[in-house]
Order: structure tokens, then sequence, then C-alpha cells
């Protein structure tokens, strides 16, 4: 008898490309110089690193690779890679610059305010030296909400999405989302939602801080959709079971999801079939199937 098995994460979605992406899984050595990600044009310099942010929202965990860390923010610059042949170049203007008109982007990251002072700490999206506009994300003493109905709460782990959309003559729009639930194509059930209008072109991103203040930052993507930057975590099978006449394995459930487990008999050109549906409840759930001796059959979990 032979029974072979795939499992994994599909997100039933039409998704575009994750154009970069750091998840800041570097050495904790506390003082480095190292790239990371990809579609980036230079290196962060000396940045430290913590413990790897979460967040979870409805039960929905963001995605995260390995054991991320998170960044803290000295005055540190990295930008994108914006040369004719880089990742952005669908989404470059006249000057060079992430802003062409009719053009949208979308970026997400994690942030947790660890200690707050007078003056601002946070994210400037841009660049001050080369006078590309950008925006700004900061925490600071005196602020009590970072949208309406999300409070600024020190160690409170926030998942933060911005999403330009760059119009004609610079007349850019940004909508700013805090928690919204991350795993599908469309982006539901913010917490707190901020809206602004004005010349949003972009090249690079900064870490900025006073020196007193702290801010960590974990898990930077840049992507063409929500659902790029926006992924849950892969769907791992585990404990495989075979006997004379039963196949098995185990998944960690995800609350609130969906799971389809199908079988095909060709990788290549089989369609896949849907053997059974399991409503996930942050539980471990099994699986189990008879089979016989001249079956070969793959599975997979498909996850929404």
């Amino acid at each position: 008898m032979v029974c072979l098995f795939v499992g994994g994460f599909e997100l039933q979605s039409a998704r575009g490309a994750l154009l970069a992406y750091d998840s800041f899984s570097y050495t904790n050595d506390q003082n480095y110089y190292k790239n990371g990600g990809f579609g980036w044009s230079n290196s962060w310099e000396g940045l430290g690193v913590w413990e790897g942010l979460t967040f979870t929202n409805a039960s929905r965990v963001l995605a995260v690779q390995g054991a991320s860390g998170g960044a803290g923010l000295p005055l540190v610059v990295r930008r994108l890679n914006t040369a004719g042949s880089g990742p952005f170049i669908s989404l470059l203007d006249t000057n060079g610059w992430v802003g062409k008109d009719g053009t949208d982007i979308w970026i997400s990251f994690l942030i947790r305010p660890v200690k707050l002072d007078n003056q601002a700490v946070g994210i400037l999206f841009g660049d001050l030296d080369g006078n590309v506009p950008g925006f700004w994300v900061s925490v600071a003493n005196g602020i009590s909400q970072l949208a309406p109905g999300v409070p600024l709460v020190v160690s409170n782990t926030y998942f933060v999405v911005e999403h330009i959309q760059f119009g004609a003559g610079n007349a850019d729009v940004r909508n700013e989302y805090f928690n919204p639930v991350p795993g599908g194509t469309n982006l539901i059930g913010a917490q707190g939602t901020n809206s602004y209008s004005g010349d949003f072109r972009l090249n690079s991103v900064t870490f900025y801080t006073n020196g007193r203040g702290l801010l960590l930052v974990d898990e930077l993507r840049y992507g063409e959709s929500y659902a790029d930057v926006a992924p849950l975590p892969p769907i791992i099978l585990t404990n495989l079971q075979l006997s004379a006449d039963q196949f098995g394995f185990s998944f960690l459930s995800q609350d609130g999801n969906m799971h389809e487990v199908e079988a095909t008999t060709n990788l290549q050109i089989g369609t896949w079939e849907n053997v059974t549906n399991i409503t996930g409840d942050g539980a471990t759930k099994w699986f189990f199937r008879s089979v016989t001796n001249a079956e070969s059959r793959f599975f997979r979990v498909r996850t929404h």
C-alpha cells in the first residue's frame, strides 16, 4: 500500500505579491550590521533586537517567520529597492519614488510602545534628507489614542496596516487601520481607523527616537494587497499515522477559521476532492481516512 500526503496552508484569495519584508529574525547580540528580508537596497545599521512581537485578533494570529525579534528605534534608515528592475517598478513615479498616480500600496507592521516620553518616537515612511514627503507613525506622552477607539497603552502590541492610494497631482489618500483581522482577502474588523489626504510618496523607512522613549517594531511588510501583508500562520500537519487500512494526521486548528481537508490521486493533473470540513477552535484536530492497498492519495488542508 502507498499512501502519501501533503500538508500546508492555502488562503482562498487572489494574491498580489509581497514586495518587501523584514522579520527582524537576527542574532540577539544588540549590536550588528546585517541585511534581512528581500527587496531592500541597503541594510539596517546598529539595531538592537528584542523578543518577537505577536498579535491576535478574534483568535487569529498574525503569521511570523521563525523567532522574529522586535526592533528598537535608534535613528536608522533603510531604503526601498527603487531600481528600474526592482520589485516596486510598477509603482514608481517620474522621480523614482513609490507613488505613481493611479497605483496603491499596502504596508503592515507590529508595534509595541515600551516607554513613552514627551517627545515622539516612531517610524517615518519617507526621506527627510531627500525631501520625500511620506508619512509618520508616532507615539509620545500626551497621545491618548492611536485612532478612535484604540487607546495608546504601554506594553500593548498593535497590528498596523497602511493603505496608500496615489492620486493625480499627488492628491493621495491614506487609510490607517489598527488591529484588523488578518487572514482574509478584505480588510475587516479594525478596532480603529485614521484617514488622511496629502502627498504620501515614499522611498525608505526610518526608525527614530529621542533617546528616552522606546517603541518596538516587528514584521514589516510591503505588498500589493491586504492578503499580502496580513497573512495567517501556516497549518502544519503532524502525527502522521499509517496502518494496514487507515491513514491519519493531526493539526492545530485556528479559532474562527474553517479548515477543509482535501484529497487527490495526482498532484499534477488531479482535482482536489473536499473530504471533510473542520471548524477551528484553537484545539488540535485529528483526521482519519480508510485506505486500500492499491491507493495512492495526497492530502492537504485549506484554511479560510
